[in-house]
Order: structure tokens, then sequence, then C-alpha cells
């Protein structure tokens, strides 16, 4: 939400905050805190990301080179008929 070019956090994040975080960890020497406080400078805001949520957005920035967030499939299902038994 932007409300005259003030961020307010509500607990998701879009792409270019996404882009910020991953800049920002890689840019400092105490990664998680350091990316937290300029997160917040950053957007004016009081709360930023969990650690829990950047390391797993860094993980899949490293594991796929992009922070676009692709759902997964879910959980595999057998689907079974009267024939097919």
């Amino acid at each position: 939400v932007i409300i005259e070019n003030l961020v307010i956090y509500d607990g998701t994040n879009s792409t270019k905050q996404h882009v910020k975080i991953i800049e920002f960890f890689y840019s400092c020497e105490r990664p998680i805190v350091m990316t937290r406080c300029k997160y917040r400078q950053y957007f004016h805001l009081r709360s930023a990301p969990t650690a829990f949520m950047i390391r797993s957005l860094v993980s899949r920035f490293e594991e796929l080179s992009s922070v676009a967030y692709h759902p997964g499939r879910g959980a595999h299902r057998n689907i079974y008929s009267e024939d097919s038994v």
C-alpha cells in the first residue's frame, strides 16, 4: 500500500521490495541485521521482514536466480477409478 510515497508493510512484499532485500543482504557485513535496518530506512517503515523470510528469499534467489514467487504445484494426488483398480 502506498500513501504519498510512504510504504506500509502489510506482511507481503512486492518484487521491488524483494530485489532491495537481496541487494541489501549482499552489501552488508552482518547480512540479516543490516538488511532489516536498511529495509526499514529505505521504505520508511517501523517493521521489516523476519530473518527467516530474508534467508528464504536469499536461498530461493541463489537457487533460481530470481526473486519472483512461483508457488509449488501442491500435493500430488492419485485418482483411482473402478476401471483402474
